[in-house]
């Protein structure tokens, strides 16, 4: 949801996002199994939108995403544009 307000704001709607997250975690704390990082695998159309501000939007949405900031770990953002 983060990643089309960004590209809606940028006055690039997106016609489809499709993110896949792959959540690594260990027990390597007292408290027990920790979330040590996500990597989230972004595929977007997005006519209106050159590769740059696609990215650009994507970054953006990653910086400010309320679920990586609670979970307090390393996230990782592959991201591409279908035509």
């Amino acid at each position: 949801m983060a990643l089309s307000d960004a590209l809606d704001h940028a006055g690039f709607p997106a016609q489809r996002i499709t993110t896949t997250a792959t959540v690594t975690s260990s027990n390597l704390t007292e408290e027990g199994w920790t979330v040590t990082s996500i990597l989230l695998d972004v595929v977007a159309r997005v006519p209106a939108a050159r590769f740059g501000d696609f990215i650009d939007a994507a970054m953006s949405a990653k910086v400010s995403c309320s679920i990586c900031r609670l979970l307090n770990t390393n996230v990782s953002l592959n991201a591409r544009m279908e035509k």
